[in-house]
């Protein structure tokens, strides 16, 4: 499997050591803008993109022990966010923030329970 866009550069901070407060995954309409206005910032963070075209369980999320945002514009249904979370979950994230201030419900957030351990 491969790493998401940026996600080469959370996986090396991870294997030295030094862990970002929390990890981005930016979806849906300009993305890939968010993810560098992100990744430019002074926060202690590192921005990922989900292409539109990929599926989130084709690649490797190196969020393990992280919690992850989900910066959410126009374009993907609850459905596919739903099942990105988990994929994130799966892959190791403490919990999964879903952010979208264009949405109805522009707060979300997702954790792993025990039933599924």
């Amino acid at each position: 499997m491969r790493l998401p866009p940026h996600g080469k550069q959370l996986a090396e901070r991870l294997k030295f050591g030094n862990a970002p407060l929390h990890a981005v995954v930016c979806i849906g309409l300009d993305a890939w803008k968010r993810a560098k206005k992100w990744n430019e910032s002074k926060a202690d963070t590192v921005a990922m993109v989900l292409p539109a075209d990929a599926r989130p369980e084709s690649l490797q999320w190196p969020v393990s022990g992280l919690p992850v945002v989900l910066d959410v514009a126009a374009g993907p249904s609850d459905e596919q966010l739903s099942g990105l979370a988990l994929v994130l979950l799966q892959a190791g994230s403490e919990q999964v923030t879903q952010v979208s201030p264009s949405r109805s419900h522009p707060f979300r957030q997702y954790r792993w329970s025990p039933e599924h351990e």
